[in-house]
This record gives structure tokens, sequence and C-alpha cells, in this order.
């Protein structure tokens, strides 16, 4: 009964993050959702992003380096993706990307 409360509990609150932020959480694969919301040079990217929870980050919009600038290529402005980040040399970059 109590591993079913937890899984209850568990879809409950992915619920509320998906209304409250507009982005679900992915398989704990590593990947997260995402809303391509601006490119910049260089294949930095603006993102709005579910919970990374390795890295213990909530939800937000924010500016991401990529690990390779041609990742960016062929995106646009509301693309839902998903994305691998790891923090690289102090900054926080996508290391894999799908559309």
């Amino acid at each position: 009964m109590k591993s079913l409360r937890n899984i209850v509990l568990t879809a409950l609150t992915a619920c509320l993050v998906t209304l409250t932020t507009g982005v679900a959480i992915a398989a704990d694969d590593g990947m997260v959702d995402g809303v391509v919301k601006e490119l910049r040079p260089g294949g930095e990217l603006t993102i709005k992003h579910g919970p990374l929870t390795k890295l213990d980050m909530p939800a937000m919009t924010m500016v991401f380096k990529t690990s390779d600038p041609k990742m960016a290529k062929g995106l646009k402005v509301g693309d839902k993706i998903k994305m691998q980040v790891e923090e690289k040399g102090g900054k926080l970059t996508i290391m894999k990307l799908k559309k």
C-alpha cells in the first residue's frame, strides 16, 4: 500500500510541475524536456526546461551552451526538445539534444 501511495504522489507531483511550468518531466534517463525560447550566436540556446534533478535545479528558463554549436542547427523558437545537461568548466552545457 505504501508503494502505491508513493507512485500516486510521484504522478501527482509530475502533473503539478507540468501544469505550473508547462514543461513535462522526462523519464529518468538524464534527458529533460524543454522548449526553445531563443537562439543565440555560437550555438547558445535559451531554454524553458523542467527540473534538472541531477544538478538540483528547479524548472526555469535560462541560457545554455551547447557542447557542439551544430546542435542548434535546424532548431527554431517554440521547438520542443529533450536535452541532457552537465556542468562543464563552470557552465551548464547541453551534451545531448533531441528534437
